[in-house]
């Protein structure tokens, strides 16, 4: 689900008008009503065969979590009639999104025992015909770009430090190399594929090499970056497969490779959990600019449940899992092409 932005306009047919909010119901003879900006947009995405579906739109001017709820709740008994089993909800991250997965029946207050998932509105006692909840993790990835960049600095075993990042930004210039997009972001802070190129294991492996082997003066004791750039490249790669012939964390979820993908995944968790402000601070996940990490454990576990639920169960749905599937690009890129 999402909403994108629409051209306001009012047009009449002879008939009707349109241009107007419409939430699925005839309103068209009611000219009080005020322009629509959005439309909230709904697409199925089919996770063992190749298409997408889109199964509805409504025009509106912004939508209450309430309302996003109750359009939730009967696109699923719709789809329901027709033998279609949704495994999952992406979305982005607006707060009325996350109010609308409470009001579902998600729970996000305790970090340590979080509900990522809500029961079918037409059997709320059967747990395999549960939803799970995917905010999309590239949107989540810039959150979490943003926040260290803005900061400047965060804390976990050791000091995680934008610097390094400026350092090997001036490193590459001097070089006659080209960072300047990733570092001075600022301008385009809705760009993935920045945030991904930033939080990469080429940018890891080019500081610790600047540490290890070529001893630079600015890249000491940057071992704690690294790390942090490290966990949350592989978070990223395994929340965003595309294919089960590629290597490490970017390959499809199958039998054969979950438990290495679940032991990284509580390894990331553990790691989220004990990230601070600073080295006296308070947890991230205290902090106003939780969202991304918080996103990030939602991620995780949804993930594990959904992989259980269709891989590593007695009679698996599928032999491997694409986390592609799960992406809110599917509805970005529909209606941008």
């Amino acid at each position: 689900m999402d909403e994108m932005s629409i051209r306001q306009h009012v047009e009449f047919d002879g008939k009707e008008t349109h241009g107007l909010i419409n939430l699925g119901f005839d309103l068209n003879d009611d000219d009080s009503l005020p322009l629509a900006k959005d439309a909230f947009i709904l697409l199925l995405v089919c996770i063992n065969a190749h298409f997408k579906l889109p199964i509805g739109y409504f025009l509106c001017d912004g939508l209450s979590s309430n309302q996003k709820q109750t359009i939730i709740k009967s696109c699923l008994l719709l789809i329901e009639e027709n033998n279609i089993n949704v495994i999952s909800l992406t979305f982005d991250g607006l707060a009325s999104n996350f109010t609308m997965a409470k009001l579902l029946g998600c729970n996000f207050d305790d970090t340590k025992k979080l509900k990522t998932s809500f029961m079918y509105p037409s059997d709320e006692n059967n747990e395999n015909k549960s939803v799970a909840v995917i905010p999309d993790p590239p949107h989540m990835l810039k959150l979490v770009r943003n926040t260290l960049g803005e900061k400047k600095s965060l804390f976990s075993t050791d000091l995680i430090d934008w610097k390094y990042i400026e350092a090997l930004h001036k490193l590459q210039q001097s070089e006659n190399l080209h960072l300047a997009s990733h570092i001075n972001f600022t301008k385009q802070k809705m760009k993935v594929k920045l945030a991904a190129q930033l939080f990469s294991f080429s940018v890891a492996d080019a500081i610790e090499c600047c540490n290890v082997k070529l001893k630079l003066k600015e890249f000491e004791n940057s071992e704690a970056t690294v790390e942090f750039l490290r966990i949350f490249n592989n978070l990223f790669d395994l929340l965003n497969s595309k294919s089960v012939w590629q290597r490490g964390f970017k390959r499809a979820i199958s039998k054969e490779n979950a438990k290495t993908c679940f032991d990284f995944l509580h390894k990331a968790e553990f790691y989220i959990h004990n990230l601070k402000e600073s080295r006296n601070g308070p947890s991230i996940l205290q902090s106003r600019r939780k969202t991304g990490f918080l996103v990030f454990l939602i991620c995780a576990q949804s993930l594990r449940s959904i992989v259980n639920r269709l891989v590593c169960c007695k009679d698996p749905v599928l032999i491997y899992f694409l986390t592609y599937k799960l992406s809110q690009d599917h509805i970005e890129l529909l209606f941008s092409s």
